[in-house]
């Protein structure tokens, strides 16, 4: 039999598809110089011809590439073809030198999908080939040991699934490869970290392109990394976040705390934070919040960054997907925020008050779980299920829904697919009702009874706007200062609430309407820390948060001669039935805030002062006041506050200005012309590790390029 011609070694790397190594070149090979390649039958000899005319050892790398890979923060090796994009960087003499002392986190992303290079490559071949390469070995024929530690960091691999589904079967149409992960190969073989995108949470690969990742997602996963690692944190072989110097235990809180305090740098310790998986956010924030509170405890001054950095976890709150996670973080944020308002204005046992995820030991009500620990609290208030008895009692938290959907406004909105997609996350408000004791004098008369009194009030505003709109939270159309009485069949009983502001601005409404829902007056009080304010008997009571808006309060019950010195057209007789759309709506914008007039029928604003602050006692807070009532100086407080009215004069010019509609239309199409907006970045100069220069490239390429801005509205 005639025997098969056998082939050659260089035949057999062509076609297995092979490489054996890799050169720089200082210019496309000359005819003659192929011939003399063609010749050698011996892949050695080729190599060693290859690197004589190689450009690898006569030129220094290029100095602007040196100093960025010392300065870096973060070192990616992209997701691209390996051996024609991302090795010929790694040839030069010195950059794996470069990068190995380098102090940055260095970041392999693994190609999801074969390319155009060798048979069945796998994440694990991948990583070995750059190691190989930046530890200066080229002969990729053999697998040698590796320093791997100092060359990368983590890996990014591809999830392999989506929903649960193989990506195959989403695409079973689409002629794509996708590249073996072997993500427990890479950990045991090389002991790197790997970092499973979960696209179930993160939806890095592309929807639309099944074989790229997501840039934006990706980047959302680099930046969140790093932020973590920078904090002191690291992988288990879980996958999950644990602190380097109690790997076994679950994620600590001591490098987060740092981060807020010592550092000062609340907004990334909130970035780090939500780097966590969605199940770890909110554990991890309850612990963090305990022990920022005690940290608080100790020092006072540090109630700036601590409130900075809640305020940055309710922001980020709102970006989340899942809407009950989104939620709870934000009332947990604000309980802990609470607490240290709390503590700040000597609430007796407000240190003992802590955030948790325990139902066994949290503050629950017919309103839901309130997230706030009072397994110690309670010796001090005890709970209750039910509003206007003694006891402490969660009142709930309200979402955008409150304003009902008449006020709200879609007109007013700059980003359409922001405040629909994150509008339903929103908690504008929460309330915590009788966190302080009832005083002894008062616990036979507290209750929602002519001549009873309420426990005391705490209303927190939690965000000020509305997702991607202009438009200002508040308590919506508001509820009328009466109630049916129980007694009688005929007659509501009239109420008259005293608040005081201790955080923030906004605006006390007042609104008067007839039994057929005609506005008969519209009180309006601007307010600031320390302000009091009334809302009145028979009215319609409403507030606007114009930002950070808290306040305190309690609720009087008043027979009706009483209400009728503060409203001479209470009638008790007469259920009001206020108009679901509010006469005025706030919105913000150009740094200040603006109503908007939405009932062509609404009666002009009379802006008002309100009561003095010595009606209630010198430097008396709400909170020191109410510690202090008994059923007597109740009354004489009624009474002063009657005799006071005269004195709340009406203001001669408006507080906040009145702007129309069309105005703020304009504002929005202003403000939609700069987010839609295309803007030409030029380039920044670019070189390749070896000294190429690809300015020309890229300054091409980017013609083709537009970046979007976001702006202040």
């Amino acid at each position: 039999m005639p025997q098969e011609t056998p082939i050659n070694e260089v035949e057999r790397f062509y076609r297995q598809g092979l490489f054996h190594s890799l050169y720089l070149l200082e210019r496309p090979l000359l005819l003659g110089q192929l011939r003399i390649l063609n010749s050698l039958d011996r892949i050695e000899d080729k190599a060693e011809m290859l690197h004589k005319w190689g450009k690898i050892d006569k030129e220094e790398l290029n100095q602007e590439a040196i100093n960025i890979l010392k300065e870096s923060k973060i070192i990616i090796y992209s997701n691209t073809s390996v051996y024609s994009n991302l090795l010929p960087s790694f040839i030069p003499p010195s950059v794996g030198e470069i990068i190995k002392k380098a102090k940055a986190i260095k970041i392999l992303i693994a190609n999801p999908t074969k390319e155009n290079e060798p048979n069945e490559t796998t994440t694990l071949d991948q990583v070995r080939i750059v190691l190989q390469i930046l530890s200066g070995r080229r002969d990729f024929t053999k697998k040698l040991p590796l320093d791997k530690t100092p060359y990368i960091s983590f890996v990014f691999v591809r999830s392999p699934t989506k929903h649960g589904l193989p990506y195959r079967d989403r695409i079973k149409d689409k002629d794509i490869k996708y590249i073996d992960t072997q993500t427990d190969w890479v950990k045991e073989t090389l002991g790197l970290k790997v970092i499973d995108v979960d696209i179930a949470e993160l939806d890095v690969l592309d929807e639309r392109i099944p074989i790229k990742y997501a840039p934006a997602n990706l980047t959302k996963a680099i930046t969140a990394l790093y932020a973590l690692t920078l904090r002191g944190y690291t992988l288990d072989e879980e996958g999950r976040f644990r602190d380097k110097d109690q790997s076994s235990s679950p994620v600590l809180i001591g490098a987060l705390v740092n981060t807020i305090i010592e550092e000062q740098r609340p907004q990334a310790a909130a970035t780090a934070l939500f780097g966590y998986k969605p199940i770890d956010i909110a554990i991890t924030l309850v612990h963090l919040a305990n022990e920022l509170k005690q940290k608080l405890i100790q020092d006072k001054s540090l109630e700036t960054h601590i409130e900075q950095f809640y305020r940055a976890v309710i922001r980020e709150s709102l970006e989340l997907e899942d809407k009950e996670l989104a939620q709870k973080l934000q009332i947990i944020a604000m309980q802990s925020l609470n607490i240290i308002f709390w503590i700040q204005n000597n609430v007796p046992g407000a240190d003992k008050l802590k955030v948790t995820l325990a139902k066994d030991t949290m503050l629950t009500s017919d309103k839901g779980e309130s997230y706030l620990d009072i397994s110690e609290f309670h010796l001090i208030v005890a709970s209750t299920g039910k509003e206007f008895t003694p006891g402490f009692y969660w009142r709930g938290s309200e979402g955008a829904k409150k304003l009902g959907e008449p006020n709200i406004r879609t007109d007013f909105v700059y980003d359409q697919l922001r405040f629909a997609a994150r509008k339903d996350n929103v908690v504008m408000y929460i309330m915590d009702h009788g966190f302080i004791a009832v005083p002894a004098a008062l616990v036979e008369i507290t209750g929602k009874a002519e001549n009873q009194i309420s426990t005391i009030h705490d209303t927190s505003f939690t965000n000020d706007l509305l997702p991607g709109s202009l438009q200002l939270t508040s308590t919506g159309v508001g509820h009328l200062q009466a109630m049916p009485s129980k007694a009688t069949q005929l007659s509501l009983i009239p109420t008259l609430d005293i608040k005081q502001v201790t955080e923030g601005e906004g605006i006390q409404f007042n609104i008067l309407y007839d039994s057929k829902g005609n506005i008969l007056e519209i009180l309006a009080q601007y307010l600031i820390p320390g302000t009091w304010t009334l809302a009145l008997p028979g009215y319609v009571d409403s507030m606007v948060n114009l930002g950070g808006l808290r306040f305190n309060d309690f609720s009087i019950g008043l027979d009706e001669e009483t209400a009728k010195r503060f409203n001479p057209r209470f009638d008790s007789k007469h259920e009001i039935k206020p108009n679901p759309v509010s006469p005025y709506l706030a919105v913000y914008t150009s740094e200040k805030p603006f109503l908007i007039k939405q009932l062509d029928d609404a009666l002009p604003i009379q802006w008002i002062k309100g009561p003095a602050q010595e009606i209630f006692g010198e430097k008396l807070s709400l909170l020191n006041l109410y510690q202090r009532l008994t059923p007597e100086n109740k009354d004489a407080l009624v009474a002063n506050l009657i005799k006071s009215l005269p004195a709340i004069e009406e203001v001669a010019k408006p507080v906040v200005e009145v702007a129309t509609v069309e105005a703020i239309k304009e504002r929005i199409n202003q403000i939609n012309d700069l987010h839609n907006k295309a803007l030409l970045v030029e380039a920044a100069m670019k070189f390749y590790a070896w000294g190429g220069n690809a300015n020309k490239i890229v300054l091409e390429l980017s013609k083709d390029i537009e970046v979007r801005i976001s702006c202040s509205v």
